[in-house]
């Protein structure tokens, strides 16, 4: 069975364009005045919002729980970390899983009637725990070897940071900076993607079984034509260097098949602004739910493009993204232009999406909206009126 009641707000809470604080909000808005009623995956969404519950929660977490940790071993005693209610345990015992991951803690022992998490230390961090040099070196390599298990790019965001730390604790800093960090820019990311993935399937299969087999088979399946091209261009700081890969479809299945190998490296990539404009455009014969879908990824590409690559090249994609649309026909090619065309007006492009997409009554309000607004600025409110 699968419920998909408040569709709205399932779409807004995993729309790859909106940030973690975003989806919580709508969440809680909902939870305000719902309750816990919802679909499948509004409900579900509410063991998402109690594992992340926020990089500044997770960072003084991790920093307590390492403070008690140097006390003890400081003071020769065995490390204890005592926890309160549900909360306070789960922040407790997820920071001590980050200090696991930064090769802190060996393992630990939980105690629920006394309270109390017991972490076992590694005697390599204890033996250089006091020595800059050699502590930001470990904590680095790490975190690095954490971060491989998730991405293919050699650039590991956050790493420099450890290594140029001057002091034990600059560096613990910057290591518990960037290992939280890594986990909502990326973890929670593809948690979010990977639920989305699977909406999309179980509201396929509402419809159509055949298709909901097709689908899933495709996602799971790693593609020989497509897959490690796109984990390639994964790694790339760049929005239009795909084209090669529409060029080379000649026939709906290839489509189909590229779209599934999308979806199955987007959810180890979630922010790539390529691989969001290559799902935007790979659904065949999308369905209404599906045009939303591609409008969403459309955004999130035209969003995340700026800070990987630059407005120029994000430009350049999103047109490349309009050419192939319109080469297959059908609506989504006016849903996306108008999304642009909107996109172009509000980065400051308003005379290019005029030219281009006056078509629109969307485009041509915002165009003329953003007039108003210029127009407001250059003559300002006279006192007395």
């Amino acid at each position: 069975l699968f419920s998909d009641e408040d569709a709205i707000i399932t779409n807004q809470i995993l729309d790859p364009g909106v940030s973690l604080d975003q989806a919580r909000s709508a969440y809680q808005k909902f939870q305000q005045s719902r309750g816990f009623a919802g679909g499948d995956f509004i409900q579900t969404f509410f063991f998402h919002d109690k594992t992340f519950v926020g990089p500044g929660i997770d960072i003084d977490a991790v920093t307590h729980v390492l403070a008690q940790i140097r006390e003890s071993v400081d003071r020769n005693r065995s490390a204890v970390i005592k926890f309160g209610g549900d909360e306070e345990n789960l922040s407790s015992e997820y920071a001590i899983v980050r200090l696991i991951l930064l090769g802190v803690v060996e393992d630990y022992t939980k105690d629920y009637r006394l309270h109390t998490l017991k972490p076992s230390l590694r005697e390599d961090w204890l033996a250089i725990r006091n020595n800059p040099l050699e502590i930001a070196h470990h904590y680095a390599s790490h975190f690095r070897e954490y971060a491989c298990r998730y991405q293919l790019s050699s650039r590991i965001e956050g790493e420099e940071a450890i290594r140029s730390g001057e002091t034990v604790a600059t560096v613990e800093l910057a290591a518990i900076n960037a290992i939280v960090s890594y986990v909502y820019s990326q973890i929670e990311r593809k948690r979010r993607q990977a639920s989305r993935q699977m909406l999309e399937l179980a509201r396929t299969g509402v419809n159509d079984t055949d298709a909901l087999r097709r689908d899933l088979l495709l996602y799971l399946q790693v593609s020989e034509k497509f897959t490690a091209a796109l984990e390639k261009l994964a790694t790339q700081a760049a929005v239009s260097t795909w084209e090669h890969l529409t060029n080379s479809i000649d026939q709906i299945d290839d489509l189909r098949e590229l779209h599934g190998a999308c979806q199955r490296v987007l959810e180890s990539y979630p922010n790539h602004p390529a691989l969001l404009f290559l799902s935007a455009i790979s659904r065949v014969d999308p369905t209404s739910d599906g045009i939303d879908r591609s409008v969403e990824e459309f955004g999130a590409a035209l969003k995340y493009g700026q800070d990987l690559a630059g407005m120029d090249d994000t430009r350049r994609g999103a047109t490349m993204a309009l050419r192939f649309t319109g080469l297959i026909g059908g609506t989504l090619e006016a849903k996306l232009a108008m999304r642009f065309g909107t996109w172009l007006v509000d980065n400051g492009f308003g005379d290019d999406a005029i030219k281009d997409y006056a078509r629109y009554e969307t485009v041509r309000s915002r165009w003329l909206a953003s007039l108003d607004g210029k127009l407001a600025n250059c003559f300002p409110a006279i006192r007395g009126f």
